[in-house]
């Protein structure tokens, strides 16, 4: 071996790393979970899965296929009720400043109901905010109604003299 060649410091591309997941990437996983609720809207179940995507984008398809699947839990079938969307995409400076604000636990701006069945799109996060990005669906078990039948198995019958 050469003894001239110096020994490559790895001090610096280790420290890289770290740094790394305080910046905004891309996501490669989003949590999806679903909520199965009952008549009172109680939960009965609570299921959640994490599903790869391409872009940050959950496609049209993709929800209505999601749907469709999860309709029935536990032999019962319950019907599609909304989605929400939780995002937080805060910037890393944004994140140590607001630790001391409880900035990070407020969800006003992080929460966003979703009212058609369109593609979801999620912002850029940093690392460590990657497990927190979730795709909720609400599924309620519908009502069922008893129609009133009318009985009416009692004849009369009238006698004429």
């Amino acid at each position: 071996m050469n003894d001239n060649i110096p020994e490559i410091d790895m001090f610096y591309t280790e420290q890289f790393d770290k740094l790394e997941c305080y910046y905004k990437c891309k996501l490669e996983y989003i949590k999806v979970i679903y909520v199965y609720m009952d008549n009172t809207n109680s939960i009965n179940a609570v299921l959640e899965e994490n599903r790869f995507v391409n872009n940050n984008t959950i496609s049209d398809k993709e929800l209505v296929y999601l749907i469709k699947k999860h309709l029935k839990n536990e032999e019962k079938t319950y019907k599609f009720h909304s989605m929400f969307t939780y995002n937080n995409d805060l910037d890393s400076d944004e994140a140590l400043e607001s630790i001391d604000d409880d900035i990070i636990l407020s969800t006003n701006d992080k929460i966003r109901e979703m009212t058609t069945l369109e593609s979801v799109t999620f912002n850029d996060s940093i690392m460590y905010f990657h497990d927190l990005n979730s795709l909720y669906l609400l599924f309620n078990n519908p009502v069922k109604t008893q129609s009133k039948r009318v009985k009416n198995n009692e004849t009369r019958r009238i006698q004429i003299t």
